[in-house]
């Protein structure tokens, strides 16, 4: 779970819970943004990179935003709101 608030190139660092399956960080379950906790009611969509995974997904309250994980540093970040 990443603990710290930056930007990077107009990603937002967010702190991330998630689920672990049969690997590490499955899939997001909710997300700190600004100082609010956004829970995941679904996975829209996921993608996988070399060194990024990608995930898709709307909130409880119907929103939608792609998060990025980078697997080496452990960090999540918000990269857009849709």
């Amino acid at each position: 779970m990443s603990s710290s608030k930056t930007e990077k190139g107009g990603e937002q660092e967010v702190r991330v819970s998630t689920h672990s399956g049969y690997r590490a960080d499955e899939r997001p379950l909710h997300f700190i943004l600004e100082g609010r906790k956004h829970v995941v009611k679904k996975v829209l969509d996921r993608w996988r990179e070399p060194d990024e995974d990608y995930f898709r997904v709307k909130t409880a309250d119907d929103q939608v935003h792609v998060l990025k994980r980078e697997r080496e540093a452990d960090r999540w970040f918000v990269i857009r709101k849709e």
